[in-house]
C-alpha cells in the first residue's frame, strides 16, 4: 500500500547525522569563512554568484552537527561538466567524501580549469587544503576517486598521451593511495582499477561482473563473480553491506534512466572468484543508483517514487522502499554525496539553508534611495530659488 512508502520519521537529536532533506541554497550563500562547517554530512553541487554578474558552480556542505549550510572553498576543482543541471543522481568519481565527513577529495585543475593536473583534499574541520600535483605534459584522465576508511584516498588515473579538439588517448598509470599530509604511494595490488566504491569495512573494486573486497588498509579479503546477470544488466553502481554479507548493484539503465536493483549474498572466505548469484529486487521505485547500505537488510538507493526524489532504504527481501532523505529533483553537477558512516544512524530534522539577499537588490535599493534624496534636494533648492 502507499502508506508503507511513507518517509522515515526524522529525529531531532543533536549528534552527527545526515539531514532528512537536502535543499538548494541561495546562490549568495557565503563560504566557510572563519567558521569551518565540518564534519559534513552532505556535499552537493550548487549555483554561486559573485558580484553583480558573475556566475559559477561550486560545492556546498551541510554540517553533520547542526545542519548549517556553507559553500566549500575548493580551489582549482576540476568539474566534469559544471554547466548543466542534472537529475538527482551523483557524479562519477568527481568528488569523494570521507566516511566520517571530515575530508572532501577532488581532482585538481590547472589555472585554466581545462585539465586535471593532480588531486586535492579539503579538511572541513580545520578549513585546510592539501594538494598533490602530478607531473604530466597534457594532463591526467580521471578514473577512480574513493575513500578507504577515513584517511586513505584511493586515486586511479591515466596520463594523457594525445589530445586534440576531437579526441584523447591516455595510458594507465596504476592506482595510488594518499593519506593527507603524506606523499602519494602506489597501490600495486590495485592495478588499473575500472570502478570502486567504499564499504563500511574498506573498498570494493569491480570491473564488469568481477569484484574484489579490501580492508581499510587495503588488504585483499575476497574475489567474487556475479552470476545470473542478463545481457542488459551491466553493473553501473555497486555497494557491499556491513560485515561483507551481501552485495547490491544497479544494472544498466533503460530508456527512461531507471535501472534494475540487484542483490546477492557474499560467501565467507577469500577463494578466488567465488560465484555470487544475484537476483532482481521487485520495487516500485524508479532506481538510479546504489548509495550504500543502511544495515545488512536495507539497501540505500537513489531514486524516485510518485515524483518524490531522494535516497530510499529498500528492504532487500521485499523491495519495500522508505524515503530517508528528500533531494531536489534537479541539482547542479556533480550531484549529492554523503558521509557514509552516518547512514547507520537515523536521519535528523535540520533547518533549511538561510535566505540570503541578492546584493544586486541592495544595490538597486541604494541607488533608488539616492535618486529619491537627490530629487528632494533639488526640489528644495528650486523652492528656495523661487521663494
Amino acid at each position: 500500500s502507499t502508506s508503507s512508502y511513507a518517509p522515515e520519521p526524522a529525529t531531532t537529536h543533536a549528534g552527527p547525522a545526515i539531514p532528512d532533506r537536502v535543499q538548494a541554497p541561495s546562490a549568495y550563500l557565503p563560504d566557510v569563512g572563519s567558521h569551518p562547517v565540518g564534519p559534513v554530512a552532505v556535499v552537493a553541487g550548487g549555483e554561486r554568484r559573485a558580484g553583480l554578474v558573475g556566475v559559477h558552480h561550486g560545492l556546498f556542505g551541510i554540517s553533520a552537527v547542526d545542519g548549517s549550510y556553507r559553500f566549500l572553498p575548493l580551489a582549482h576543482r576540476y568539474g566534469f561538466d559544471a554547466s548543466e543541471l542534472v537529475s538527482s543522481g551523483g557524479g562519477q568519481e568527481e568528488v569523494a567524501v570521507s566516511p566520517d565527513g571530515r575530508y572532501v577529495g577532488y581532482w585538481l585543475a590547472d589555472d585554466s580549469g581545462d585539465r586535471v593536473v593532480g588531486v586535492a583534499v579539503y579538511d572541513t574541520v580545520r578549513d585546510r587544503l592539501s594538494t598533490r600535483p602530478v607531473a604530466s605534459r597534457l594532463g591526467l584522465s580521471p578514473q577512480v576517486l574513493v575513500w578507504a576508511g577515513s584517511d586513505r584516498l584511493v586515486v586511479g588515473y591515466g596520463v594523457i598521451t594525445e589530445l586534440t579538439s576531437h579526441s584523447m588517448s591516455s595510458t594507465g598509470a596504476g592506482t595510488w593511495v594518499w593519506q593527507p599530509g603524506r606523499p602519494l604511494t602506489r597501490w600495486r595490488a590495485g592495478g588499473d582499477l575500472a570502478q570502486a566504491s567504499a564499504n563500511p569495512e574498506g573498498v570494493t573494486t569491480y570491473a564488469g561482473a568481477d569484484l574484489r573486497t579490501w580492508t581499510t588498509d587495503l588488504r585483499h579479503v575476497g574475489s567474487f563473480r556475479l552470476t545470473g546477470l542478463s545481457r542488459d544488466d551491466g553493473v553501473q553502481t555497486l555497494a557491499v553491506a556491513p560485515g561483507r554479507r551481501a552485495v547490491a548493484a544497479v544494472g544498466t539503465p533503460n530508456h527512461s534512466g531507471a535501472g534494475h536493483l540487484l542483490t546477492g549474498t557474499l560467501p565467507a572466505g577469500s577463494a578466488r572468484r567465488q560465484p555470487v548469484p544475484v537476483h532482481r529486487v521487485a520495487t516500485p521505485l524508479s532506481v538510479q543508483a546504489v548509495v550504500g547500505w543502511r544495515d545488512p537488510d536495507h539497501v540505500l538507493v537513489r531514486g524516485a517514487l510518485h515524483g518524490a526524489t531522494g535516497v530510499y532504504a529498500v528492504d532487500a527481501r521485499t523491495g519495500t522502499p522508505r524515503r530517508v532523505v528528500a533531494e531536489p529533483t534537479q541539482t547542479w553537477t556533480p550531484g549529492v554525496f554523503y558521509a557514509s558512516s552516518l547512514w547507520s544512524s537515523p536521519t535528523a530534522r535540520r533547518p533549511g539553508p538561510p535566505s540570503v539577499l541578492d546584493p544586486r537588490l541592495a544595490t538597486l535599493a541604494g541607488a533608488g534611495l539616492a535618486g529619491v534624496l537627490l530629487v528632494v534636494v533639488l526640489d528644495r533648492r528650486r523652492r528656495r530659488a523661487l521663494g
